[in-house]
């Protein structure tokens, strides 16, 4: 189906894959006949198998971009073993990348050197909010990130750092971002709300040339334990949850997930893992919803002996399917809101 609409619009500038399957069969030539992409927006699944290496080289061999985003769908479940790795850096043909978004994937200290050695001098904005970035290695990518010449725009991976009470205890020396004079706006997640905390992401660590901090607060408790202080505060900070800062909605339909491993040691564990039995409260709210949808089927139509059969035999047949319906639609669902 894509490749012939391709084939007819070689010269599209944005070109945005959700689902890796969609570009499979379809010939390298037909990708390399775009020539004037310049924003490139890839599912973070690309990133799980290596049979898609071949294609993300393809798409990485773009030399307009300038934006390059790579996403988690909003249906998709979170996966450490979508992993961005040093060679794929390597092939990225554009050298004048402003815009990068990070987020699904691991990212180690290496991947994100090389990206910012590789683009000290064009890039702009860096999102890693909603990335995995060991938290052991949050010297050596805050000195890298201190290394861009341009940045204005940052926002971290929970797990690079947070403002949470465990910094004290696994922090011996705070990270700093102070020689990224040109930084503008901060994005930092909440993890444990702490007002020393915070003061000290002020003093220690964001440069004074920072004029907006987005505090990504589930909580919301850090607006409530600073309003006192607010006038104290040089910077604008907004309070945000869920909605307010991975904002693509075309992309993840209204929705927000980050990854939100606060601190992340190895041994390294997977972050989802789906239950062997559904929770009781699912169970039952399927059946109330399945009841409610047979009841408004049933006013609708004759009240004849045979639809009355009929209705009793549709709520046996859902009432022993609900382990089948679970194992496949609607484990992401349970995976999301249990999380």
């Amino acid at each position: 189906m894509i490749a012939p609409l391709l084939k007819r619009c070689p010269f599209i500038r944005k070109l945005a894959i959700h689902d890796e399957r969609a570009l499979c069969g379809v010939n390298n030539n037909v990708l390399h006949d775009l020539v004037n992409v310049d924003e490139l927006h890839l599912s973070s699944s690309f990133f799980a198998e290596r049979q898609y290496d071949p294609l993300i080289e393809t798409l990485f061999s773009f030399s307009k971009l300038h934006l390059l985003h790579i996403q988690q769908r909003y249906n998709e479940d979170k996966c450490q073993r979508n992993i961005i790795r040093e060679k794929q850096v390597e092939q990225l043909a554009s050298k004048s990348l402003s815009n990068i978004k990070l987020q699904g994937v691991v990212i180690t200290k290496s991947v994100l050197k090389l990206l910012c050695l590789k683009y000290q001098k064009t890039l702009e904005k860096l999102c890693l909010l909603g990335a995995l970035v060991p938290s052991e290695d949050a010297p050596t990518c805050f000195q890298a990130i201190n290394g861009l010449n341009r940045l204005t725009c940052l926002t971290l991976a929970p797990s690079l750092y947070s403002i949470s009470t465990t910094n004290k205890a696994f922090f011996k020396n705070y990270p700093s971002l102070k020689s990224s004079e040109t930084l503008k706006l901060v994005a930092v997640y909440v993890s444990r709300p702490d007002v020393s905390q915070l003061k000290l992401l002020f003093r220690q660590i964001l440069p004074a040339s920072v004029e907006q901090l987005i505090l990504y607060d589930e909580s919301y408790r850090t607006a409530y334990q600073i309003k006192q202080e607010s006038k104290e505060l040089k910077h604008k900070v907004r309070f945000c949850r869920d909605n307010d800062i991975i904002i693509d909605n075309y992309w993840m339909n209204g929705k927000s997930e980050l990854i939100t491993h606060t601190l992340w040691k190895p041994p390294y564990k997977t972050n989802t893992s789906l239950p062997s039995v559904l929770p009781e409260w699912y169970c039952v709210l399927s059946e109330l919803m399945e009841t409610a949808l047979v009841s408004e089927f049933s006013c609708t139509s004759s009240s004849s002996a045979g639809t009355t059969r009929n209705t009793l035999q549709l709520n046996e047949c859902t009432c022993m399917d609900h382990s089948t319906s679970c194992n496949n639609g609607n484990e992401k669902v349970v995976c999301s809101l249990q999380e």
